[in-house]
């Protein structure tokens, strides 16, 4: 990255930090003394809200590519969860409230805890990834995003052409033959997590295959076709974050073309407007599994889409009471203070302390306890279920194991953490080593989906991450230098 850039980035997230320092303050000072404890909240919530997206804004009006790495969307989905999800107490139906209340209940003294606790382990994080930033990019070369783009522009394709064609083979298979027939219920199969990991590889495909669409009309052609196909997969698929993908790759690559902000927005509206269009078909097949107690399969999809004028629509619908569940789900509050209770009260948690077990294989041990169920666990400690997960999310999650230590420990790891990945990000994209694009967006998702578990996500994601790099780049080559599907191009 150019110095100017860093720099930038740099008084860009100082600023964020004092804001959301200072009103973290203030709204202390006003809730312990006047006892204004929603005023307090709402405050904290809409700086935790705001500020991030509107240092996203100022950044990439800058033409700094903070969206281009997995840092710039962890602030995004932080805004999302610590700051829009929890306005549902202030703002939201009371059906809506009562909905999150039926999990676990909490008052505005429960949800001011939370929130301070949440600030301070943002600011942390923050402080950490500047560090990191200040003092070590000092010494990395420039590295320049947009040489990627300019290479197809002056029609040298050919490393673009490579990798393309390298991960269509790799995902395609994978996703439209394996996980899609799992998720719709045409196969009775349990997926492995690294099959789902490269499955992921049919989504970032769409950055080379935009990089190509410029050179001819087929080259237009198959983007918006795949994308169409990706997106039809999502939607019998009831997954509203696989739809989610297809848009946040679409702000990846044009933040990698270097566009107005203002195109990036028109996206985000448009994702918005589509989001609005499945939800409700997604949330009344969901519903329809509750309620008949079937797993999703082919025929339950084809039997939802066909529901919307019978009378039992109306004992479908009726379960979820008239609340606003896409908001309850982005409010973790509650899961939260749940976690901080927990460790207050002397039953703290003992997911961190699962991480010896990361680099022992199971065919070695096998006795090796399956860590990989915690969120099951976690969520039978709240309300009884084994069946579903929760998480208390990243920034909490080291409280509920140590305390104030905890926090500070995991705050600074997942700091270090996404600088890492940046630079991992700038390395990629500058050396047009697209083949890597898996790798990459994993990251991606490691700071999108803030409800996973750090020794998972974070530190087993990121030996994997390390695995995957040597085997796709072996696969790669060998590909590349013994196929003819290669050779032509």
């Amino acid at each position: 990255m150019k110095p100017n850039e860093v720099s930038t980035e740099f008084y860009a997230l100082c600023m964020l930090v004092t804001a959301l320092s200072i009103t973290t303050i203030c709204c202390s000072l006003a809730a312990l003394s006047f006892g204004a404890y929603k005023i307090a909240n709402i405050a904290l919530n809409l700086t935790i809200f705001l500020i991030p997206l509107s240092c996203i804004g100022f950044l990439t009006f800058k033409r700094v590519k903070i969206l281009l790495h997995p840092f710039g969307w962890f602030l995004v989905s932080a805004s999302i969860y610590y700051g829009f999800g929890p306005l549902l107490y202030s703002f939201a139906d009371q059906a809506t409230v009562d909905l999150s209340d039926s999990f676990y209940h909490i008052d505005q003294i429960d949800l001011f805890s939370v929130n301070i606790m949440v600030s301070i382990s943002f600011v942390m994080l923050v402080c950490a990834y500047l560090v990191f930033l200040i003092i070590l990019s000092a010494r990395a070369k420039g590295l320049d995003f947009g040489e990627v783009y300019q290479s197809s522009a002056s029609k040298d394709l050919s490393s673009i052409i490579h990798s393309t064609r390298f991960l269509l083979i790799l995902g395609v298979p994978l996703h439209f033959f394996i996980i899609v027939p799992a998720d719709i219920g045409l196969v009775n199969w349990v997926v492995p997590g690294t099959v789902k990991f490269l499955s992921y590889t049919v989504y970032v495909v769409l950055i080379p295959l935009f990089l190509l669409k410029d050179s001819t009309l087929l080259g237009t052609f198959k983007l918006y076709g795949f994308m169409a196909l990706l997106l039809l997969s999502a939607v019998i698929s009831l997954s509203k974050s696989l739809i989610f993908l297809i848009p946040m790759t679409f702000v990846i690559i044009l933040v990698l073309k270097e566009v107005s902000i203002k195109s990036i927005a028109m996206i985000a509206a448009v994702s918005v407007f589509v989001f609005v269009l499945v939800q409700p078909v997604i949330l009344l097949a969901r519903t329809f599994k509750a309620v008949s107690d079937q797993e999703v399969s082919s025929s339950m999809v084809k039997e939802v889409y066909s529901l919307s004028s019978q009378e039992d629509l109306s004992e479908i619908i009726a379960v979820t009471g008239g609340a606003q569940t896409w908001w309850a789900r982005m409010n973790y509050a509650n899961v939260q203070f749940f976690a901080i209770e927990q460790y207050d009260s002397g039953a703290p948690g003992k997911s961190l302390s699962d991480i010896k077990w990361i680099l022992v294989p199971r065919f070695i041990y096998p006795s090796k306890p399956k860590i990989s169920v915690i969120g099951n666990y976690f969520n039978e400690s709240i309300d009884g279920n084994f069946n579903s997960a929760s998480s208390p999310t990243s920034l909490i999650e080291g409280y509920w194991n140590y305390g104030w230590l905890g926090l500070f420990l995991c705050s600074v790891i997942l700091g270090g953490m996404f600088y890492c990945w940046r630079r991992y990000t700038y390395w990629m994209f500058s050396h047009k080593k697209l083949q890597y694009l898996p790798i990459y967006f994993n990251g991606i998702m490691m700071g999108i989906f803030q409800d996973g578990w750090i020794v998972i996500g974070c530190f087993g994601g990121v030996i994997i991450c390390i695995l995957m790099h040597y085997i796709l780049s072996i696969s790669f080559n060998m590909l590349r230098q013994g196929a003819i599907f290669f050779r032509h191009a």
